[in-house]
């Protein structure tokens, strides 16, 4: 020990992430950002700003024409949503109801935003807007199974034949 040097062997122990934290803290972060702006889109009340800002309305009313239009839209954001959820969170591909139950929720909250924000109350339309997006989740469900069960299949050792 140096006699002049108190300074350093006094100083309070600086609290540091271990590596293996920050790489906890990274990957999760990696994982979670594209969730968390699919749902920040798929929750966003579209409807109200057609109301607030007449430029985005012009846009909005050439990309969903028609019923059919709108329909499509519900079914490929949630087809989207479902996608990142499972790539995000691979445990729910083991959890099927768990999945659907969780995003079935979200589906229930972006219609109710959708009610509170154009201030009406949930109307048929809203059912058939759940059944469009629930049938986009289940079809992302099917688009991931059907992907890991494809790469499973490639990646096997095949047995040598003697």
């Amino acid at each position: 020990m140096i006699q002049g040097d108190h300074t350093i062997l006094n100083k309070p122990p600086t609290e540091q992430t271990p590596p293996k934290k920050q790489h906890i803290l990274k990957t999760t972060l990696l994982r979670l950002w594209p969730f968390l702006i699919i749902l920040a889109i798929v929750l966003f009340p579209f409807d109200w700003l057609t109301q607030v800002w007449p430029p985005y309305r012009q846009v909005f009313d050439q990309v969903f024409v028609s019923e059919l239009q709108h329909m499509i839209g519900h079914a490929t954001l949630f087809f989207f949503l479902g996608l990142i959820t499972l790539i995000a969170f691979p445990t729910l591909r083991q959890r099927p109801f768990l999945y659907l139950g969780l995003l079935f929720l979200v589906a229930l909250g972006e219609e109710a935003l959708q009610s509170i924000f154009k201030q009406e109350l949930p109307n048929l339309g809203d059912g058939r807007d759940l059944l469009l997006d629930i049938t986009g989740v289940v079809i992302a469900y099917i688009a991931v199974w059907l992907c890991v069960w494809v790469v499973g299949r490639v990646r096997k050792p095949k047995v040598l034949q003697e």
